[in-house]
């Protein structure tokens, strides 16, 4: 099997970080949530600063191929503050638009096109456009009326 192959290569690499993102990649390609998630914690566990904002980057983008965005949230939401990597935000603030968060997406848009580069702006008030023309309130639950 080509998984196993993957798997052996990744343990037997001295960058530990670098066999366990190839492995995330393929888990999360497959929609395979908690594979994807084990990978994601082991990498971030591996990695040092530097590597842990692109790695949060990867990881977050890897999320959102998926069709797993509420895992985008899980990870990024809790330590926003923390997250410099501007592609890492602007991948939780899609999340955030898929998972009618209008709000949470609002704000976090506004605080990224603050320090956002140059380059960056175009998009990043475009994903705020979008974001500011979705409904105040969109009910999820079925069973509210």
């Amino acid at each position: 099997d080509g998984l196993e192959k993957v798997k052996k290569l990744a343990s037997s690499m001295d960058n530990k970080t670098t066999g366990l993102r190839a492995l995330l990649q393929i888990a999360a390609s497959r929609g395979e949530i908690e594979e994807a998630g084990k990978y994601a914690e082991e990498a971030l566990k591996s990695a040092n600063e530097r590597d842990t904002q692109n790695l949060l980057a990867e990881i977050s983008w890897h999320y959102g191929q998926a069709g797993m965005p509420e895992e985008i949230v899980n990870l990024l939401a809790p330590q926003v503050q923390n997250v410099k990597h501007p592609l890492a935000l602007m991948n939780l603030s899609q999340a955030y638009i898929d998972t009618n968060r209008k709000e949470n997406a609002v704000k976090l848009l506004q605080a990224i096109e603050q320090s956002a580069p140059a380059e960056m702006k175009p998009m990043v008030m475009a994903k705020l456009k979008e974001a500011e023309a979705m409904p105040d309130s969109i009910i999820t639950d079925i069973h509210r009326s």
